[in-house]
């Protein structure tokens, strides 16, 4: 879990995507008995942005990246 916690305070820096971050979070726990997924890497980050997975929230919510390094913003849909 510190691992999972420093990687995303880190990834606003090294720009990483869900998919690299599910991959360095399976090298670290080659013995998990699940595969890390981009879905359990966004889920960690909901929590995480929340306040929920650490004690305070980050002063800046950690944005998703893709493939470029560019920050993902989610636009709400239009019905």
């Amino acid at each position: 879990m510190e691992f999972q916690k420093r990687t995303l305070a880190s990834s606003a820096r090294w720009r990483l995507t869900d998919e690299q971050l599910a991959l360095l979070w399976q090298a670290e726990s080659p013995n998990a008995r699940t595969r890390y997924t981009m879905k359990n890497v966004r889920t960690v980050r909901n929590l995480f942005n929340q306040g929920r997975r650490n004690k305070d929230r980050p002063a800046a919510p950690i944005p998703e990246c893709d493939p470029a390094g560019n920050p993902v913003v989610f636009a709400p849909p239009y019905f």
